[in-house]
C-alpha cells in the first residue's frame, strides 16, 4: 500500500495554520538532533526543554525519553501531567528501559495510569516492557497487539523492519539496511514522529502520521546514501538527511512509499 497524495498534502498543510509547540523531556545530548529534525519538517515551531508549572503555552506534543529516567523525575512528570489541564499528545521513547527490572515496572505503572498515545522502541525494548505481564496469547505479534489494545496506545517497533499497530491494524515499512545500525539517527526519526503526529486528534490520524514520518525518514536515508556515493562524505549523513527531509514533497513521498498492511481482530 502507498500513502495517498491527499493524506500527505493534508499533513503538510497543517504546518501552515499554527505554531507547533513541543515539550521534550530527554537527555541534553539528544535535544539538538530532535530540534533540528522538527525544524527541517516544520520551521514554525517552539521547543520547550523543561517542565514549568506556569507554562502559558498550549502544548501540542510531549516527548518523554526513558534513558535517564528514574522514580524521582518520573514523579515530577506525573505531578505535571496531573496539574496540567491542557490537552497534549504523549509519546514515550523506550530507550533505556532494559537497564533494570525496576525501571520496567516503573514505566508499566506509568502507562497504566496515563493515556500514552504512542510508544516507540526496538523489538528488545518493547519485549522488555511487556514480558512481565501475563498474556493468554502465545505468538509475540499477538502479545504486541494485545498490549496496544489494552493500553489504547500505538506501538512503533523497530526490528528488521518497522512494525506499527494500534491493536487491530498492522503496518510494516522496510528499513534501509545500510544505515540500520547507526544509532545516531534515532533522534531524527523520533523528531519526525513528534513533528508529524502532534497536530493529530484521533488515533487513526496518528497512525497515518507515523507512517508518513517513517516513510520520510527512509526515503531521506535512501537519497542521502545516493549523495554519499557521489560525494564520498559519509560523515555528512546527518546533514544530508535533514536537507532531504526539508525538500521532500507530497508527490515524491506518494510515489516512493511502500507500506505493508494487515488487519486482525
Amino acid at each position: 500500500m502507498k500513502l495517498s497524495s491527499e493524506s500527505i498534502t493534508n499533513a503538510f498543510n497543517l504546518r501552515r495554520f499554527k505554531e507547533l509547540v513541543i515539550q521534550c523531556i530527554v537527555s541534553k545530548n539528544r535535544i539538538s538532533d530532535i530540534r533540528e529534525t522538527i525544524g527541517s519538517y516544520n520551521n514554525n515551531f517552539k521547543l520547550i526543554y523543561e517542565i514549568t508549572d506556569n507554562d502559558e503555552n498550549n502544548i501540542d506534543g510531549l516527548l518523554i525519553n526513558l534513558e535517564d529516567l528514574n522514580s524521582e523525575n518520573l514523579i515530577t512528570i506525573e505531578q505535571y501531567l496531573i496539574s496540567s489541564k491542557k490537552s497534549k499528545e504523549i509519546i514515550l521513547d523506550l530507550c533505556g528501559i532494559s537497564k533494570s527490572r525496576d525501571n520496567r515496572e516503573l514505566i508499566l505503572s506509568f502507562i497504566n495510569r496515563y493515556d500514552i498515545d504512542i510508544i516507540k522502541g526496538t523489538k528488545e525494548e518493547i519485549f522488555s516492557l511487556i514480558s512481565g505481564q501475563k498474556y493468554y496469547k502465545t505468538v509475540l505479534d499477538d502479545k504486541y497487539r494485545d498490549f496496544s489494545r489494552k493500553n489504547d496506545t500505538i506501538l512503533v517497533i523497530e526490528d528488521k523492519n518497522y512494525w506499527i499497530t494500534d491493536g487491530y491494524s498492522e503496518f510494516t515499512i522496510d528499513i534501509e539496511e545500510d544505515l540500520l545500525h547507526d544509532k545516531n539517527l534515532d533522534d531524527i526519526l523520533i523528531g519526525l514522529i513528534v513533528a508529524t503526529t502532534a497536530f493529530c486528534d484521533k488515533k487513526e490520524q496518528r497512525v497515518e502520521a507515523i507512517l508518513l514520518a517513517i516513510t520520510i525518514f527512509e526515503i531521506s536515508k535512501r537519497l542521502s546514501l545516493q549523495r554519499i556515493e557521489i560525494d564520498g562524505f559519509e560523515e555528512d549523513i546527518k546533514k544530508y538527511l535533514l536537507q532531504s527531509i526539508a525538500c521532500l514533497n507530497s508527490k515524491d513521498i506518494c510515489s516512493l512509499s511502500n507500506i505493508g498492511y494487515r488487519f486482525k481482530r
